[in-house]
């Protein structure tokens, strides 16, 4: 099996374990050895391959792959409740006269503008994700008509209305959902 154990300093680790009886002559238990293999830094790297199979490298948001899996919950979640949710689907206006013509840098710190952005739109319990590209997809959970609409007023705006400022350049963009 597997556990968590604690050092003495408190530090937390993971452990596997195997536990084996020991028979005498007559075939009754007399004892049990445990064999214990400390196995936190595996654990560790299984959680970082988890972690890059779910989200985009660049800007750490949810990728396709999670948010499909979160839409999937939530449009259960939503017949079970009988409550409504939004998906918005956009993709940035000019951004690839931007990356063409300054390079995929400077294109890159837009992409995580342009993310930390989408990011402050929506509640904890939303998800905005990187589909790919300059493709963005935002699920609003338990969200009526109205409000899903308010969101993707708010998205439109805080990506036509802000500019994007990059070293010493400034850039504009927009949206189009």
């Amino acid at each position: 099996g597997e556990l968590w154990s604690q050092r003495k300093g408190g530090l937390t680790y993971a452990e596997t374990f195997t536990i084996s009886a020991v028979y005498d002559e007559e075939d009754n238990t007399r004892n049990y050895v445990a064999l214990f293999s400390d196995v936190t830094e595996q654990k560790r790297h299984q959680v970082q391959l988890e972690h890059i199979a779910h989200h985009d490298a660049l800007t750490n948001l949810p990728n396709h792959v999670l948010l499909a899996d979160r839409m999937s919950q939530a449009m259960a979640q939503t017949q079970r409740r009988h409550t409504l949710l939004a998906v918005v689907y956009l993709d940035l206006d000019g951004f690839k006269a931007i990356n063409d013509s300054l390079g995929h840098h400077v294109g890159d710190q837009l992409l995580k503008l342009a993310a930390e952005r989408l990011s402050h739109c929506v509640r904890d319990n939303d998800t905005v994700a990187r589909l790919g590209g300059d493709e963005f997809g935002v699920l609003l959970q338990n969200c009526s008509r109205d409000r899903g609409l308010e969101i993707a007023e708010q998205i439109i705006e805080i990506i036509n209305d802000k500019r994007f400022h990059y070293q010493e350049r400034v850039f504009h963009v927009g949206a189009s959902i």
